[in-house]
């Protein structure tokens, strides 16, 4: 197999990866999490979020807040969003950083 052709596939299986990384579930430790769980749901299956950050969208009411996880170098951080205390999305970034 040529380096060009391996090349191809490697990138291949880390797109489709990337597109599962995505999901609207995530694992901590044993446990999963999922969209429409609420704040108290998620930090009892996963701890404490790395960071968290919560803001009110004008005259709505509604309350936006955005949790990061950094599970450390060889995972990606997650990143949840919580609208009105319930998870809405979660979604994945760069690789954590060193613990």
């Amino acid at each position: 197999m040529n380096l060009r052709v391996l090349s191809v596939v490697v990138l291949t299986t880390v797109v489709g990866v990337a597109r599962e990384t995505s999901a609207d579930s995530m694992r901590c430790g044993k446990r999963l999490v999922r969209d429409g769980q609420r704040t108290a749901e998620v930090r009892a299956a996963c701890g404490t979020p790395t960071s968290a950050v919560q803001r009110v969208v004008g005259r709505t009411g509604l309350v936006i807040d955005e949790w990061s996880y950094d599970f450390g170098p060889h995972d990606f951080v997650r990143h949840l969003r919580f609208e009105n205390d319930v998870l809405v999305s979660i979604t994945s970034g760069e690789y954590g950083k060193a613990r």
